[in-house]
């Protein structure tokens, strides 16, 4: 905004319309009048600098007369001559200002009745003692008489507008005028100090940012009025004339930041209205570049920048101000109605300093009332901030301790889920280190406290994780994702032990939205761990005993099948061989003989051979216990291994049987059972344990009867087992003699499902010089088999051929 010189009071200012004219159109000055010499005056454009005050006045044709009765040539970078003559009615000394201060070179010519009386060199970009009077504006005196005529040649040039608002009065009348004019600026900025001072008081005590941006407006819009009067440059630097030039685009342009810093908090645009605020913040950004801009961008060209940006920047706020009156903002009414007072004032000012409209009274000095109005309205418009602000305080201070109490309990409820929860929960900084445990956690890992596990865990990474490569992925994901669910990780104890767990944790930002910490939880998934890793084994084992099935089946069956085919199809060959030659006549008694014999070594064969895959077929069905048809009863235990020994079972020639065991063992189980382990434990030894012609061959037999379990302890001293027959001697189809003996691998598979499945005990093998092995089951089985109607049919039979409390034994082979 571009302010105007000090208000006139004591005399009215009178245009060529209102003054006393000679014959020739030269004003004739009275007393106590003060007159605009505008309309009189003549003007030259120098735009090349080339004239001297001799050729202008030897020149007359050169002049022009004011065509707008102004002199007001805006923007321009030529020298401008001016030249106003008037004659004197009084004998006292008359006064010539020029009213704009912002001349840089201002060159005065003073003829009286033609003879030059006075010549001066003054301006804006000279020291300030260059001025004949002591004054902001430019004044000259010119001593007089009556019927005196008085020409005065002015030179103007400057970077800035070129407007030179002419003014002439007696003596006396300026000085009557300048007594009023200093009551009435006095006035004026008393009113707009005071009015700083009471809201930088108020600011100082209720810290709202509206009332320090008000105060920085009002301050920065007074010190640009002062260098815009010249005021600045009379009294702050007079002799430097350069810091002069810069000090008004400067004063200027912060007026333009505080006033854009105070329409945006005052209107509330930040957070409210963000579209409003981008567009205030780039005029800021423009602002502040012009401030920046003073030091590097040519005078000339700052000027008119900073007074275009003004008006933008005014005519901004009112619109806003209006826009947001009309959407209910509370304040809006008072800010538009104070800003159209102002606008009213700049809108003019700023036009009259680009040229476009005449400078007069009204153009010159109507702001200044809007501004001492606007500054009161905004005044009390802050006042009613803080009335308002204070009902809100107190609403908000209700309010907040409403929801302090809540907050209160609900973190006391917090703390004690977090603290009593049974799952661990930590929150850790971004330093690796943990800011809090909860028990359940302290107690997962092993410490007496969770204050014990914080102090001695110096680094998560470090101390807690078993690989630490593991939770530095973890951490890089998190911060990636913000969150990490059911992550699973090793982790150490403080024992030095490991434990599986699954954490999920997550970021918790601060208020700037940065990672401020961390927070999580942590479950013990130890046994499921271990459990899953079981499962896995038993796949592993499971598959690998169905491979074996599958191999052992294909082998066992497959090679007496291969030996049958392969004699049937002999016998065949030499079928159609005899039938060829008995057709044809030519059979004889040989070939018929050489046929029966092939044919009885073929059927011998496969005879055999369909016998092994019977007995493969008996072992297969002694596999499952579901198909082996025994019965629950009651027996002696000690009875039906003593019949063992008397010969009902495999053929123990040549080898020592040794039985510790009781007199009379009473159990309710499935004595056939027992009685297929022994069998199959002796047959194993027999086959498997003894080396060809080993001496002394022993077998012993332990029976440990406790109260609802009997333990049957097996020995022989044969060779033992290696470690591969050790891992896999209860696997199906796993043998040492496969082949030609006929050996299936199913024995020792047969013991450990009947065993543990019918039997529902455990078998383990045991450390011996040769083989051992321990069975334990209970005495007295509490459910019974559910068979099928063949397999009862099979258990009656079996049952009623047997003596009381005693199984016999299959019969020797002959």
């Amino acid at each position: 905004m571009l302010s105007s010189v000090a208000f006139v009071v004591s005399a009215e200012t009178l245009d060529i319309e209102g003054a006393d004219l000679e014959q020739n159109g030269s004003v004739v000055i009275q007393q106590g009048e003060v007159y605009l010499l505008d309309a009189t005056s003549q003007y030259i454009e120098d735009k090349h600098g080339e004239y001297t005050i001799d050729s202008v006045r030897d020149h007359p044709e050169l002049w022009q007369e004011v065509g707008n009765d102004t002199l007001n040539f805006g923007y321009s970078r030529s020298k401008f001559w001016i030249h106003s003559r008037f004659k004197s009615a009084l004998n006292e000394p008359l006064v010539i200002r020029g009213e704009y201060a912002l001349i840089d070179f201002v060159d005065v010519w003073i003829y009286r009745n033609g003879q030059m009386v006075k010549a001066h060199q003054t301006g804006d970009a000279r020291p300030y003692y260059s001025r004949p009077v002591q004054h902001p504006q430019f004044v000259f005196d010119v001593d007089s008489s009556k019927d005196d005529v008085i020409d005065v040649y002015f030179r103007l040039q400057t970077d800035g507008s070129v407007t030179w608002p002419i003014q002439v009065m007696s003596e006396s009348t300026y000085d009557a005028q300048q007594d009023n004019v200093l009551v009435v600026r006095g006035g004026y900025f008393g009113i707009m100090i005071v009015m700083v001072l009471y809201n930088l008081f108020i600011y100082a005590v209720i810290r709202q940012r509206a009332y320090a941006y008000y105060v920085l407006f009002v301050s920065t819009f007074l010190f640009f009025q002062l260098v815009y009067e010249g005021v600045a440059f009379q009294y702050f630097w007079p002799n430097l004339p350069w810091l002069n030039a810069y000090s008004l685009p400067l004063s200027y342009a912060l007026n333009e930041v505080a006033m854009i810093a105070f329409i945006r908090i005052f209107m509330e645009l930040p957070g409210k209205n963000p579209r409003l605020d981008l567009y205030f913040r780039l005029l800021m950004i423009m602002a502040v570049g012009l401030v920046v801009g003073v030091t590097v961008i040519p005078y000339k060209y700052l000027v008119p920048m900073v007074v275009f940006l003004g008006l933008v920047v005014t005519i901004s706020g009112f619109s806003t101000g209006a826009y947001l009156w009309s959407k209910g903002n509370k304040f809006a009414h008072y800010f538009t109605v104070a800003w159209a007072l102002l606008l009213i004032g700049l809108v003019l000012g700023n036009l009259r300093a680009l040229g476009l409209i005449p400078s007069n009274f009204v153009t010159a000095h109507a702001y200044q009332f809007g501004a001492v109005f606007e500054v009161l309205l905004l005044s009390l418009a802050l006042a009613r901030r803080i009335d308002i602000a204070q009902k809100e305080k107190a609403l908000a201070e209700k309010e907040m301790i409403r929801a302090q109490r809540e907050s209160i309990l609900n973190l006391k409820r917090y703390q004690d889920l977090y603290d009593n929860a049974v799952a661990g929960m930590f929150q850790s900084n971004l330093q690796d280190r943990f800011i809090r445990v909860n028990a359940a956690l302290a107690s997962m890992f092993g410490y007496e406290s969770p204050q014990e596990m914080v102090s001695q865990i110096a680094s998560i990474s470090r101390n807690l994780a078993v690989e630490k490569p593991d939770m530095d992925r973890l951490f890089q994901k998190l911060l990636r994702e913000k969150s990490v669910m059911d992550r699973e990780l090793k982790l150490r104890c403080k024992d030095g032990s490991y434990i599986w767990v699954s954490m999920t944790v997550r970021t918790v930002m601060d208020v700037a939205g940065n990672v401020d910490h961390l927070e999580g939880s942590v479950v013990d998934i130890t046994e499921r761990k271990f459990a899953e890793s079981y499962r896995q084994e038993e796949e592993r084992r499971r598959m690998a005993a169905l491979e074996e099935v599958v191999v052992g089946v294909a082998h066992e069956v497959s090679t007496p099948l291969g030996i049958n085919l392969t004699s049937l199809s002999l016998i065949e060959d030499r079928q159609a061989e005899l039938k060829s030659q008995f057709e044809s006549g030519k059979m004889t008694r040989h070939s018929f003989e050489s046929f029966i014999d092939v044919l009885g070594d073929g059927i011998d064969l496969m005879s055999r051979n369909l016998k092994r895959i019977e007995n493969l077929v008996t072992n297969f069905r002694q596999v499952s216990v579901h198909h082996l048809g025994f019965a629950q009863k009651e027996f002696d235990l000690s009875d039906l291994i003593r019949g063992i020994a008397l010969g009902d079972g495999p053929d123990l020639t040549g080898i020592t049987l040794d039985l510790n065991i009781p007199n009379q063992v009473d159990v309710c189980s499935y004595p056939q059972a027992f009685l297929l382990i022994l069998e199959k434990l002796m047959e194993n030894s027999i086959q498997h344990g003894f080396v060809k012609d080993q001496l002394n061959r022993a077998i012993s037999v332990e029976l440990d009867v406790q109260p609802s379990k009997v333990v049957l302890t097996y020995r022989d001293n044969g060779k033992g087992l290696g470690d591969t027959d050790h891992e896999k001697i209860f696997m199906p189809f796993y043998t040492t003699q496969r082949g030609a003996l006929g050996r299936t691998g199913l024995g020792m598979y047969i013991v450990f499902n009947v065993a543990t499945q019918l039997l529902q005990g455990r078998v383990q093998v045991l450390t011996h010089r040769g083989f051992a092995l321990s069975i334990e089951v209970p005495r007295y089985l509490q459910v019974e088999t559910v068979l099928d109607e063949g397999d009862i049919k099979t258990a009656v039979e079996v049952e009623s051929a047997a003596p009381e409390n005693v199984v016999p034994l299959p019969k020797k082979k002959a």
